[in-house]
């Protein structure tokens, strides 16, 4: 019977001793997990500070909505100002065109009476 006992406490002393080397390759194991996973964090935490400076410089190159909207606005009603002035300004115009169409016709005519005048005058001589 000793030899029996002998014998199952030596198979109980495997088991434990397999039973502790499995714990510890389970802790190992769980430790190399936890570094590689730290290492990815780590990784991946650089890949978002670098994203987050290309969306910052990003955003330096482009107006916010509401500025681009400001102005958009602003050039709208100066342009509607000039039009304005424009269409009010148009018939003032052409009414200044026919003003010097007129002159320089009246000039014309006098010009030409002047030399009608001129010629028979040379021929009275």
């Amino acid at each position: 019977m000793n030899e029996r006992t002998d014998l199952v406490r030596e198979l109980l002393e495997l088991k434990i001793g397999h039973v502790t080397e499995i714990a510890k390759l389970r802790v190992e194991l769980t430790d190399k997990a936890l570094q590689l996973q730290r290492i990815e964090y780590e990784r991946r935490l650089d890949l978002l500070n670098h994203e987050q400076a290309r969306l910052a410089a990003d955003r330096e190159r482009f107006l916010p909505r509401e500025l681009y909207d400001a102005n958009n606005r602003d050039q709208r009603q100066w342009r509607d100002s000039v039009n304005t002035w424009i269409a009010a300004n148009q018939g003032k115009s052409t009414g200044q065109q026919a003003t010097v169409a007129a002159i320089y016709a009246a000039a014309g005519f006098i010009v030409t009476l002047i030399v009608i005048v001129g010629a028979v005058v040379a021929l009275a001589q």
